[in-house]
């Protein structure tokens, strides 16, 4: 069963649907934290988990594309908030994936139906 889980996994990992929501997913948040506003004059923001990945570049899809595995199979070294990060984006682009699987299915099959009517 482990085995198969593994390959499943690796599956996934080079499915270039995937690859394509995880991009998408990934640039999504970098976008969300590029557009918050500048902290008022006199202040600034504490440095996050955004410009921890960002300064060791670990921001990117071949990054979260290495690490997802060992992530999913609860085996990874990476710091706890890495995790999560990566770990929302690849579950995200893994639901995405799935759907737009099961709407292809849906319309192949409603279009064989209506060349069989």
């Amino acid at each position: 069963m482990e085995n198969e889980t593994s390959s499943s996994m690796v599956v996934i990992e080079e499915n270039k649907i995937f690859q394509s929501f995880l991009r998408e997913n990934i640039n999504q948040l970098i976008r969300e934290r590029q557009n918050r506003p500048s902290a008022r004059e006199g202040f600034c923001y504490k440095r996050d988990w955004y410009d921890k990945m960002s300064d060791n570049l670990h921001l990117s899809k071949d990054f979260f594309l290495k690490n997802i595995n060992s992530i999913w199979n609860k085996t990874s070294n990476l710091p706890s908030i890495e995790r999560k990060v990566i770990l929302f984006c690849g579950d995200k682009s893994l639901n995405q994936t799935v759907s737009f699987y099961e709407d292809l299915k849906k319309e192949m099959t409603e279009g064989v139906k209506n060349i069989l009517v």
